[in-house]
């Protein structure tokens, strides 16, 4: 005989336990029995999920969920690790503090393994969708996204947080950089291996978070500005080119490459007067050989040639752009000494900023000098600090500067 608390039933000699199924189906909940009939004896109330026939609960933790086994025909508890719930496993920096955030909703990342750290993200009825994962270490963070649209494990690289001015480790494996790009499992190895597959490279040069992690791998820059295809997809990508430019390893690496053209996409007009091209306008503090315009003709043969201390050249642009690159090539002079130049850029003509002083060697060869500058200016002044003209001696004219930069100017964000 069956009887439920406070509820006597007649007629009943047997009522097997529930299934999950059949108690989720129930109106009245907890049930009480007493089962009479030998050699059972027993009686309960139905509270936890381990009184149902088809559900076995061992060690239950925080966290946890009901899995169904098609074995055993019972629903056990399980951890929720890319099961029902999605799962991130990040690789960055060991050491470092991860945590995934959304909605208000901040998740620690468990480091499991050196520079692995994984959790199973849980957000009510919100859990799909963007998260934001943010590594902290000495004081120093990265952040990246992950976009969250079903139950799988996500497998995310970001750049380590390393900081500012800090250079990642010269490496002959680059798989933290593929894995920045999301690339998982990919028989490169090599630097040169990447180079050489153009669909990858391009897959990694786009990757704002792998170009973040190439920028400080400087280790990378020289071989990278020496291949046509790389060049031309940092050129392609604004953030790459500027990101890249605004390191001074790697604007080296990219003003002294055969392929500079390919990121440094403008440059000076070739003047053919002083005011021509239209809009621009060439002009120099004197003259005692040469006029303004021929300093900026990009030809080698029309020289100038100042007496004056602290001569200086200067040319106005139509269109403004940052310059990084500046090629100066002295005519007729082989001498022995050096003299500093200083580039400096305005937008109004009046108050200039000194974007860098360079040292120039007084002889004909083409002398080429990158420049930090994220600056678009209208006004370009190079100004020699001394005398080109020296009495008795090979005078140091001046046959070409041709300067080079973005359309875009600036480092994007």
């Amino acid at each position: 005989m069956l009887y439920y608390k406070g509820h006597k039933i007649l007629g009943v000699n047997f009522l097997p336990r529930y299934t999950l199924a059949q108690y989720t189906a129930l109106s009245v909940k907890p049930h009480y029995w007493i089962r009479t009939d030998a050699p059972f004896r027993y009686s309960g109330v139905i509270t936890t999920l381990d009184d149902l026939t088809d559900v076995e609960i061992s060690n239950p933790t925080d966290k946890q969920v009901l899995t169904y086994n098609a074995t055993s025909q019972k629903w056990e508890n399980k951890d929720a690790m890319g099961g029902m719930l999605p799962q991130i496993v990040a690789s960055t920096d060991t050491g470092s503090t991860v945590v995934a955030t959304k909605g208000g909703i901040t998740i620690p990342l468990t480091e499991t393994s050196t520079g692995v750290f994984e959790c199973v993200l849980y957000n009510g009825s919100d859990t799909y969708g963007e998260w934001t994962l943010t590594a902290t270490l000495n004081g120093d963070t990265e952040t990246t996204t992950v976009d969250v649209d079903t139950v799988k494990i996500y497998n995310v690289t970001f750049a380590p947080p390393i900081p500012d001015g800090s250079t990642v480790l010269p490496t002959d494996d680059i798989e933290i950089l593929l894995n920045c790009a999301n690339i998982w499992d990919s028989p490169i190895t090599t630097l040169s291996e990447l180079l050489a597959d153009s669909t990858t490279l391009e897959t990694v040069i786009n990757d704002n978070n792998a170009i973040d992690y190439l920028v400080r791998s400087t280790s990378f820059a020289s071989d990278i500005a020496s291949n046509q295809t790389a060049m031309s997809l940092i050129g392609l990508n604004n953030y790459a080119s500027n990101t890249l430019l605004a390191d001074s390893t790697w604007l080296n690496a990219i003003c002294n490459s055969a392929y500079f053209n390919k990121v440094l996409n403008t440059s000076n007009p070739t003047m053919t007067s002083n005011t021509t091209p239209a809009g621009n306008l060439a002009s120099v503090s004197d003259a005692y050989e040469g006029v303004a315009y021929q300093i900026f003709d990009n030809n080698d043969t029309t020289k100038w040639l100042s007496m004056s201390n602290n001569p200086w050249a200067k040319l106005e642009l139509a269109t403004p752009f940052a310059v990084n690159r500046v090629m100066l090539k002295y005519a007729d002079v082989a001498r022995s000494d050096t003299l500093t130049l200083t580039i400096a850029g305005s937008n109004d003509d009046v108050t200039y900023s000194t974007i860098d002083t360079v040292t120039t060697n007084l002889n004909s060869n083409a002398q080429t000098f990158a420049v930090l500058n994220n600056t678009a200016y209208k006004y370009y002044k190079f100004t020699w600090n001394g005398y080109l003209y020296i009495s008795g001696q090979y005078n140091a004219r001046v046959a070409t500067i041709q300067f080079n930069g973005r359309v875009d100017g600036g480092v994007q964000d």
